[in-house]
């Protein structure tokens, strides 16, 4: 028997014997196509080094040793192999054979492959709460025109009433979108409402047209993000922009913002006197259906928006060390600076806001007798939450800083970050009048840390 020495493993001793092996490579995966002449192959990264030795026992009382190894070799997780030739490592028991025969019974021979354990961590499954966010509003606007189309009553008595209020409507959600600039450029909106305008008195008749009309128009303003715009298409044969990441979608946020208060106004304002109960709850029906459906539209673009904010944010950005100062106070959301998703004070203000108007108008549609469409609106509500309390940790911070004396923007924001290269996004986020002169006494936001 020739041996090259002594080895242990979990405490139990034993000799090296015969051959050692050791493996390793690239993982190499090959591409071949039925038919076909050519292929090729590619590197998925370097393969798990791999072990395999040979080793004895010996004695008069070699299965008794037997049984201790085969032990030590079942036992579960990582186990201590002293080797001579590898030294000590950490490792994992892949498989092994053992071996004895009646010719020498003092002699048991095992053939064992092993694989270090590393300190790397191994990649973990994680959960995309943005396509979470993104499926069930898409769920939940489906949901609502469907409910719109199966709880519409038409009343002959109140059929005037019923066409001014979609007319109003329509007229209320081509304003805005007007008001947007992209209106003359998306033929889709264009027909949705010259349908609406120009066959009220037959969709009023027909709820499934009347949902089917307004839910294409909120699923193109979900798609706008997707199509190119305006500014971009002059700019093709200019010199290269760099537009603010969610640039878009930011607009949007504020536009569903706005869109939302003009329901409100116009409700409060509506005459209902002399409506018929079915026709009052069929108007109420359309002005929660829409209601909801802006709210769904924003929070599905306050997640794309915090998705662009989280790319602008450069894993190699160098940090920048702030002053120690005060929070600023809470923003309203329709202010035009706090939907921007850009630090995590702004990501706690805007979820809360956002969950608060989903809660209120799932509660509108309980109390309507719509329990299954509340239920779904509260699940988009806790997971629109979940999405910006997961993702929203990795923006930085914000603080409050006061400008002592007059002077541009540039040099506060040095004076302040030591670092004046985010001056364009600075004077947007304190909506800086003139940004050479800076007012003595302000006090400005600064993302950092």
């Amino acid at each position: 028997m020739k041996s090259t020495g002594q080895g242990r493993f979990r405490g139990v001793p034993f000799w090296v014997y015969k051959e050692q092996r050791s493996r390793g490579g690239r993982r190499v995966v090959r591409r071949e196509y039925p038919l076909r002449e050519h292929g090729g192959a590619d590197d998925l990264g370097k393969k798990l080094p791999e072990h395999t030795f040979t080793l004895s026992l010996t004695g008069d009382d070699v299965q008794a040793q037997r049984v201790r190894l085969t032990q030590a070799l079942n036992a579960p997780g990582p186990g201590e192999l002293l080797h001579p030739d590898w030294g000590t490592l950490s490792v994992l028991v892949e498989h092994f054979e053992s071996r004895y025969s009646v010719d020498n019974q003092r002699l048991v021979e095992f053939t064992v492959t092993v694989v270090p354990v590393t300190d790397e961590t191994a990649p973990t499954v994680a959960q995309d709460t943005a396509g979470v966010v993104n499926h069930l509003g898409d769920g939940t606007l489906a949901a609502l025109f469907s409910t719109l189309a199966d709880g519409w009553q038409t009343s002959l008595h109140d059929a005037q009433a019923l066409m001014d209020t979609v007319s109003e409507q329509a007229n209320t959600l081509e304003s805005a979108l007007t008001g947007l600039g992209l209106l003359a450029d998306m033929q889709s909106f264009i027909a949705s409402f010259t349908a609406l305008r120009g066959n009220i008195q037959g969709i009023i008749t027909t709820p499934d047209r009347l949902a089917l009309a307004f839910k294409g128009i909120f699923q193109g303003i979900q798609r706008l993000p997707a199509y190119p715009q305006p500014e971009q298409i002059k700019n093709r044969a200019r010199a290269p922009v760099s537009p603010q990441p969610g640039a878009l979608q930011h607009q949007i946020v504020q536009l569903a913002d706005r869109l939302d208060s003009a329901l409100v106004r116009q409700d409060r304002l509506r005459d209902r006197q002399g409506l018929q109960p079915a026709t009052r709850a069929t108007v109420q029906l359309l002005h929660n259906t829409l209601r909801l459906a802006v709210a769904v539209v924003q929070v599905q673009m306050l997640s794309s928006l915090l998705t662009a904010s989280l790319a602008a944010v450069g894993p190699n950005a160098p940090a920048q060390v702030l002053p120690h100062t005060v929070s600023p106070a809470p923003l309203p959301l329709s202010d035009s600076a706090s939907v921007w998703l850009e630090s995590t004070p702004d990501v706690v203000r805007v979820s809360q806001q956002v969950a608060r108007r989903l809660d209120a108008c799932a509660l509108t549609s309980s109390a309507l007798g719509y329990q299954s469409l509340a239920l779904q609106v509260r699940a988009l509500s806790r997971a629109f939450v979940a999405d910006l309390s997961h993702r929203g940790v990795a923006l930085p911070g914000l603080i409050q800083a006061a400008v002592t004396i007059t002077e541009p923007a540039l040099v506060t924001l040095y004076r302040i970050t030591g670092d004046a290269r985010d001056t364009a996004r600075f004077i947007r986020r304190n909506r800086l009048r003139h940004p050479l002169f800076v007012p003595g006494g302000e006090r400005v936001e600064v993302l950092g840390g």
